[in-house]
């Protein structure tokens, strides 16, 4: 689906390249962690060559992650990118342009086509995000609600990190470190972060997911904006097919954590 008049940031379409990446790497590995030379070959060509190439960095019989695929894949397309939307250039490095995307494609029909993917998935949520005129807080219920939690990636872990926890905005710390000992210490539960990109009106912004899962099928999520302002919290559960639904929002902010006094 083409968008008229849909600016679409760099950044944004690199976090949607990433998205895409990640979704044909787990999906051809059926959601495991480690990467098999068989399940490899059957990865695009683009990712098959940074899988390669990250396969001989390692060393001979080294094992490779979703992960590792995924960021080597992502370096390698900014390196392209950067060939024809170079950094430092103000707003025309900002966005990415349509012009932009068949250079690329010419230089690389496989990458053109992952871009070109990205840049049209951001397009049309910002066609339903204008269409439906929702403020960031609604916005982010609304892809919650639609999306659900498809993907459970363990980056939590990395909050435990100075240098990422110096990063965060403080009241997603306060909110990571409550479940963090109240779920994942008590070892009946995970807690995980992720950073999503948001259609309100017609911009798109970037926002923190921080969701735990449990051992039994119920879970929590708090969504906070890039600044690190609370936007909602609710209540999981398991669809029965590895993700997660929204099945309450609170009516005001951090209710849900009333189950822990």
């Amino acid at each position: 689906m083409a968008v008229r008049n849909v600016w679409v940031r760099t950044a944004d379409a690199k976090q949607a390249l990433r998205d895409e990446i990640w979704d044909k790497v787990s999906d051809t590995t059926h959601h495991n962690t480690l990467v098999s030379l068989d399940e490899q070959q059957a990865l695009p060509a683009f990712i098959q060559d940074a899988a390669n190439a990250l396969r001989a960095e390692k060393g001979p019989g080294a094992t490779v992650t979703v992960d590792e695929i995924v960021d080597k894949a992502t370096a390698r397309a900014m390196s392209a990118w950067e060939e024809f939307n170079p950094p430092g250039l103000g707003k025309d490095s900002d966005y990415l342009s349509r012009a932009e995307i068949k250079q690329i494609a010419s230089r690389d029909p496989e990458l053109g086509e992952l871009t070109k993917q990205a840049y049209n998935h951001i397009s049309l949520r910002a066609a339903q995000g204008r269409f439906y005129g929702y403020e960031l807080e609604g916005a982010t219920k609304r892809r919650l609600e639609k999306y659900g939690f498809l993907r459970i990636r363990d980056v939590a872990a990395r909050m435990h990190d100075p240098d990422n926890r110096a990063r965060m905005p403080e009241k997603l710390l306060e909110s990571y470190d409550f479940y963090f000992k109240n779920v994942e210490e008590a070892d009946w539960g995970n807690v995980y972060h992720d950073s999503q990109y948001v259609v309100h009106k017609n911009e798109i912004e970037d926002v923190h997911i921080l969701y735990v899962t449990t051992d039994g099928d119920d879970g929590y999520v708090e969504a906070f904006s890039k600044a690190g302002e609370p936007l909602a919290s609710g209540r999981l559960q398991a669809d029965g097919d590895g993700g997660y639904d929204v099945v309450s929002w609170d009516d005001s902010f951090g209710e849900i954590r009333g189950d822990f006094d």
